[in-house]
């Protein structure tokens, strides 16, 4: 019976290093940081809107993740900004269902035009 345990030992402890191994890889992956230069609009109609940012440069409308920097970018609605954004890997939220370009979670942004 004690030669049955080995084998199974030794298999765990290779899939957990293996595990350890790949980690910082996949991590690694997970964003790439940008500026745009964008207009904030609103898609969709009552009650099911999600928050977009369409850029002036390439046209591009990129979707917002997480709700809360979507909620705060709102009230900005039309006006010409230079966002900050960590581009993700995988589209995330309601919006990123309906919108073609990548998800997007602001980090910082700044009014450039009324």
């Amino acid at each position: 019976m004690d030669f049955m345990k080995f084998p199974l030992k030794a298999l765990l402890c290779i899939c957990f290093v293996l595990c350890l191994a790949g980690q910082p890889l996949s991590a690694a992956g997970n964003s790439e940081n940008q500026e745009i230069i964008g207009r904030v609009k609103i898609y969709g109609s009552e009650p099911h809107t999600y928050v977009g940012i369409e850029s002036t440069e390439d046209g591009t409308i990129y979707s917002v993740y997480p709700p809360e920097k979507e909620h705060a970018l709102r009230k900005l609605q039309g006006r010409v900004i230079i966002f900050k954004v960590r581009i993700l890997d995988k589209p995330q939220g309601y919006g990123s269902l309906f919108l073609s370009g990548p998800t997007v979670t602001p980090l910082s942004w700044k009014v450039l035009r009324e």
